[in-house]
């Protein structure tokens, strides 16, 4: 099937407002294309992600990122100077056992969105057209180009934007875009060859306790894989909330758990490591079923991947490294090989 000329205005359909999604989606828009975001949940983000509570918040997904790439640091410098982000100087530890290591805080910094780490999901869909609480249930294509099949939140329909989609980009979970690119079989392959590890989160609200002696920690456990006070951020209320993330294989074993039950779990697990015994009144547990790429995978040579013929490409912090740049970088490069595939095809 041959796709018909493009317009002078091109077109894209992007299916998640992560931080890989928006990214790309940010980039074409700047580019001068129409474009819409549609999101299955409330708000951007993905999972650099906060959740409220009547006793503060709670950063449950992305916990912080650190800046490599010089591009990605211009746009953490804007963030910066719009008091979107800011440095986490924590006392970082590695805890094995009843021993806690401090962990070198100068060797790279720590930065956190404010005043919470969904601060970066709103700052990077800022101007883009996004749709909220809309599940796209299937993408199929056509000569007149993509159309999408959806299930969203009652709402005033979408106007001014076209029934048929130029060009479609994933960047939600590979699974998920896997099973959406499902009429470009060779791609939809490529994308699900990249598999991704569940993780459970802990949120719990203790009552005044005496300090541990640290705000962080990579935990030694085969339960516990990392725990964080949160009012150890800049610009979150002050408390004794934490935020303890269970490891790959715990959450891989107790999947399908009531989140009642891994909850209690999680937090007997915390309480033994951290030595902390105040009572907790408020105790939750999140399942994030697609936390981050399996470790064994290797970083994609264009941290994207794209089939131009269909018009279809697929981004997200699964192209490589899992970290919050992995992915804006993935949305960016992704961006960039499409432009070039539109220009080319003029």
């Amino acid at each position: 099937m041959n796709p018909p000329p493009l317009a002078s205005s091109p077109s894209a359909a992007v299916i998640g407002a992560g931080i890989a999604g928006l990214a790309c989606a940010r980039a074409l828009a700047d580019a001068g294309w129409r474009v819409r975001v549609f999101e299955k949940s409330r708000g951007p983000g993905g999972r650099s992600a906060t959740r409220r509570s009547d006793s503060g918040s709670f950063d449950h997904g992305a916990q912080y990122f650190t800046v490599r790439d010089a591009t990605f640091g211009r746009t953490v410098a804007a963030w910066a100077a719009d008091a979107v982000v800011a440095p986490w100087s924590a006392r970082v530890v590695s805890l094995e056992g009843s021993r806690a290591t401090p962990i070198d805080a100068a060797a790279r910094e720590r930065q956190v969105g404010v005043p919470g780490m969904s601060a970066l999901g709103r700052a990077l869909s800022r101007g883009l057209d996004l749709a909220f609480e809309c599940t796209i249930v299937r993408a199929a294509r056509d000569p007149a180009g993509w159309r999408l099949d959806a299930a969203c939140a009652p709402g005033p329909a979408p106007r001014g934007l076209p029934e048929r989609w130029d060009w479609l980009v994933c960047a939600a979970p590979s699974p998920q875009s896997a099973a959406l690119l499902a009429e470009v079989p060779s791609l939809a392959a490529d994308v699900a060859a990249r598999t991704m590890v569940p993780c459970w989160a802990l949120m719990v609200d203790f009552q005044p306790h005496p300090d541990t002696g640290w705000d962080a920690a990579f935990v030694d456990d085969p339960r516990v894989a990392w725990a964080a006070r949160e009012a150890s951020r800049p610009g979150r209320p002050p408390g004794f909330r934490w935020v303890v993330h269970a490891t790959s294989a715990w959450s891989r074993d107790h999947l399908e758990d009531d989140p009642a039950h891994a909850a209690t779990r999680l937090l007997e697990a915390f309480r033994e490591r951290s030595g902390i015994t105040a009572p907790a009144p408020a105790v939750r547990a999140h399942r994030w079923r697609y936390a981050r790429p399996d470790d064994a995978l290797p970083t994609l040579p264009e941290r994207s991947l794209l089939d131009a013929a269909a018009r279809a490409g697929a981004c997200g912090d699964w192209a490589g490294g899992g970290r919050i740049e992995d992915a804006w970088l993935s949305g960016r490069a992704l961006a960039a090989r499409v432009l070039d595939a539109a220009n080319a095809g003029r």
